[in-house]
């Protein structure tokens, strides 16, 4: 289940109670947040995946995150969604989710 992400589907409920975005950066646990360096989390409500999902994910340190999440914020447009969206759905069909 995890490596096809099929995990996160329970989340869809909270993206339709609008506790959460489908694209925006992923919830960060609040031990994390010391190690957290950036921003730009905290100006995003959180989502299901994100640039960091589709780019380094678990490889990444906190500071590469931070710096996923400031140019997520940057480039906050629609386009920017949909390429994400897109290449999520080829990490989830390739199972390359860990």
């Amino acid at each position: 289940m995890r490596c096809s992400s099929l995990d996160e589907l329970p989340q869809l409920r909270n993206v339709l109670s609008g506790e959460m975005s489908l694209i925006r950066p992923r919830p960060i646990m609040v031990s994390q947040r010391a190690l957290y360096p950036g921003r730009a989390y905290y100006t995003l409500r959180p989502g299901i995946t994100g640039l960091w999902q589709i780019s380094d994910r678990n490889a990444a340190s906190f500071p590469r995150r931070a710096q996923l999440d400031t140019e997520y914020c940057r480039a906050l447009w629609l386009k920017t969604d949909l390429v994400i969206l897109v290449r999520t759905i080829g990490a989830v069909l390739r199972c390359t989710g860990y």
